[in-house]
C-alpha cells in the first residue's frame, strides 16, 4: 500500500510519516501518535520495525529533548536572578531561604561542571593511552550510563574520603582500594 502511495505522489502519506515521528518521539502510544498521524495503528507498527524509521524518531527525540534543555537554560537564568534578588527581600526568612537555595543549587552545579571536566580529560587522557598502546579508548566504548555509574561509584568515594577523620587511620586500607577501584581499569572492563 505504501507503494501505491509512492507512486502516486501521495504527499498525505509523507506528511502522515512525519507526524508519526513527532508523535513517537514525543512520548505517545503508537496507537495515539498512529490516530494523531491519520494513519492505521498496523501502519505504525510496520514503520516501527524499519531500522531507519526507528532511527527518525530517535534523532526527532534528542531534537526535542535538546529544545527542552535550551528552554530550561533559559528558565534557570531567570530563576538565579529572582533567587539572588530574593536576597533583598524585607524577611529574614526569605532572604534565608534565598541563601540556602543559592549555595545548594551553586555547589550542585560546580560539581557537575566538576564531573563533567573530569570525564572529558579522562577521555581524551584514555584516548591519548589507547592511540599510544594501540588498544583504542576503553571509555569511548563506554555507554552514557555505564559513564554515570562510574562518575556515581567516584562521587561516593570522594564523600567517604571527606567523611573520614585522620584519626580514623583504621579505615585507611580501605578507602586506598575504594580509590584503586574508582580509578583503575575493573569498571570499565566490566562493561567492555
Amino acid at each position: 500500500m505504501a507503494e501505491f502511495g509512492r507512486e502516486n505522489g501521495d504527499a498525505d502519506l509523507f506528511m502522515g510519516d512525519d507526524a508519526l515521528v513527532l508523535g513517537l518521539a514525543s512520548g505517545a502510544t503508537v496507537r495515539r501518535a498512529a490516530r494523531k498521524a491519520g494513519v492505521a495503528e498496523r501502519t505504525a507498527g510496520r514503520r516501527l520495525a524499519d531500522p531507519d524509521f526507528r532511527r527518525r524518531v530517535h534523532e526527532a527525540r534528542a531534537a526535542l529533548f535538546e529544545r527542552a534543555i535550551g528552554r530550561l537554560a533559559r528558565a534557570a537564568t531567570k530563576a538565579a536572578d529572582t533567587l539572588a534578588a530574593l536576597l533583598d527581600a524585607d524577611s529574614e526568612s526569605v532572604r534565608l531561604g534565598a541563601a540556602r537555595a543559592l549555595l545548594e543549587l551553586g555547589s550542585k552545579l560546580h560539581e557537575s561542571v566538576t564531573l563533567e571536566n573530569r570525564i572529558a580529560e579522562l577521555e581524551r587522557s584514555a584516548a591519548a593511552k589507547g592511540n599510544q598502546a594501540g588498544t583504542g579508548d576503553c571509555l569511548a566504548k563506554l555507554t552514557l550510563e555505564q559513564k554515570l555509574e562510574l562518575l556515581e561509584r567516584h562521587r561516593a568515594a570522594n564523600k567517604l574520603l571527606q567523611e573520614i577523620k585522620p584519626e580514623d587511620g583504621c579505615l585507611r586500607p580501605h578507602i586506598e582500594k575504594s580509590q584503586d577501584l574508582s580509578a583503575g581499569s575493573e569498571p570499565a572492563q566490566r562493561f567492555a
